[in-house]
């Protein structure tokens, strides 16, 4: 599906002078800094899967979905689906969807059914097929009823929704999302995980950018990290090697005899215990711990996605 290598990629900024006359001096010799995005990277993504693109602020996510897609021109190797997307082929472009969270292809004064009308016409999608996508996808996402409201009127859950449709409304091979449940509630995030899910189903293939950890551990089978002009980690979410341990707090402010009890070694903080355990011994320091305390004091802390990135800022092997 997706066949990138030695990827390298760099933009320029115009650098201004601060000198006396500097404008003029700028004016007739300017100069510019190089910031390198990527250095020599590689990477290979099948049909069928949806992808999670991880990383800080500038690590390259968009910029890697705007190569994918033709946007940006690179002199490397990049294959999607067969084609270089820089020379944006009729047939390339009929089987890609994209959509950028901060670039609306919605028109704000009309409602989303003119949109994609518009769409409709761009992509030749016969009448039947067209209404009957609709029908499905706007019940899918529960928004049959703003068909007709425009887009100023709708909600920015709603109107994430109908991007979203604007993007699969032809029925493309590959899905583009840059973040696209940024802003939106925990109900409209889960409705465009859904969503996603079920347009995957069909053999599609999705990579998604997001900040959103919950977009990625709901929709994602596998999980790409950018940093430092580099891919830091590409693997299955399955297969993401957690710390084997689990962390059990424990808060208790009587009398500190109860440390008689623990078989355990812990940190104590100001009526709290830190207990950290192999993931296999949870059960059987559990069900020790339960005898002593009450169950409602005891909180557990196990190891995430979300908990490896962390690990990984504060490490700094993802520059933040």
């Amino acid at each position: 599906m997706i066949e990138i290598n030695n990827l390298s990629y760099c933009y320029k900024t115009f650098q201004r002078s601060d000198e006396k006359f500097g404008v003029i001096k700028d004016f007739f010799n300017r100069k510019y800094e190089n910031h390198i995005v990527f250095d020599e990277i590689d990477l290979s993504i099948p049909e069928g899967k949806i992808i999670g693109l991880l990383g800080a602020n500038g690590a390259g996510k968009t910029t890697l979905l705007k190569i994918m897609c033709g946007l940006l021109h690179t002199d490397c190797y990049v294959q999607v689906m067969g084609y270089n997307p820089y020379k944006k082929e009729k047939d390339f472009l009929k089987n890609i969807g994209v959509l950028f969270g901060q670039k609306s292809a919605l028109i704000w004064d009309l409602p989303p059914m003119d949109t994609l009308k518009i769409s409709q016409k761009i992509y030749d999608i016969p009448n039947d097929v067209f209404r009957s996508r609709v029908t499905e996808y706007v019940a899918q996402m529960n928004v049959a009823d703003k068909l007709n409201t425009p887009v100023r009127k709708l909600s920015l859950g709603e109107r994430m929704k109908f991007e979203i449709l604007v993007a699969i409304i032809h029925d493309p091979k590959l899905l583009l999302l840059d973040e696209p449940t940024i802003g939106l509630d925990l109900k409209a995030q889960l409705e465009v995980h859904e969503m996603i899910k079920k347009f995957k189903a069909r053999n599609k293939t999705v990579i998604i950018t997001s900040h959103y950890i919950k977009d990625i551990e709901n929709t994602c089978d596998d999980v790409i990290v950018l940093s430092d002009k580099k891919i830091l980690l590409h693997e299955e979410i399955g297969h993401i090697e957690l710390e084997d341990s689990v962390t059990i707090s424990i808060n208790h402010k009587q009398s500190r005899e109860f440390e008689k009890n623990l078989s355990v070694d812990f940190e104590y903080s100001e009526g709290t215990y830190i207990i950290t355990v192999a993931k296999k011994d949870e059960s059987h320091v559990l069900n020790k711990l339960l005898h002593h305390v009450n169950f409602e004091d005891i909180q557990i802390e196990r190891n995430t996605l979300e908990s490896l990135l962390i690990n990984l800022y504060e490490k700094g092997y993802v520059d933040g």
